[in-house]
């Protein structure tokens, strides 16, 4: 009878380890109108790097947007770690960009604070 007991959680402790060492591919995407500066992309969880593009990307009054790889940390501010500039001239063609870091982390990408003007584009993101 003993052993019957201490199956079910046996068993979940296994599963769940098992399942933590599992690296999930992930994909997000979206088409931003007027998206104001400081906007985020959906946080993307457990994760050392971050392939993003864009395309048909718009901005008020200026050909540069700011993109920053952001780590979000459990208890402090978010950081961003590393800033790209991106022609935004309304062309469709794509600008692609990679950010990796070493430790598995949860990250986003910032449309930044630095712009000062809105954004329209579509991006998606692959980590």
């Amino acid at each position: 009878m003993r052993t019957r007991r201490y199956v079910g959680p046996v068993l979940g402790l296994i599963l769940s380890l098992g399942l933590a060492g599992t690296v999930v591919a992930g994909y997000s995407y979206d088409h931003w109108v007027n998206k104001a500066v400081g906007s985020n992309t959906p946080i993307f969880t457990n994760i050392n790097h971050t392939t993003f593009r864009t395309w048909s990307c718009t901005t008020t009054s200026m050909y540069l947007a700011q993109w920053d790889w952001m780590h979000h940390w459990p208890i402090f501010p978010s950081t961003g770690t590393y800033a790209i500039y991106q022609p935004c001239d309304g062309r469709s063609n794509a600008s692609s960009y990679t950010w990796s870091a070493g430790a598995r982390a949860d990250y986003s990408i910032e449309y930044t604070h630095w712009n000062n003007w809105y954004v329209t584009t579509y991006w998606d993101a692959s980590y």
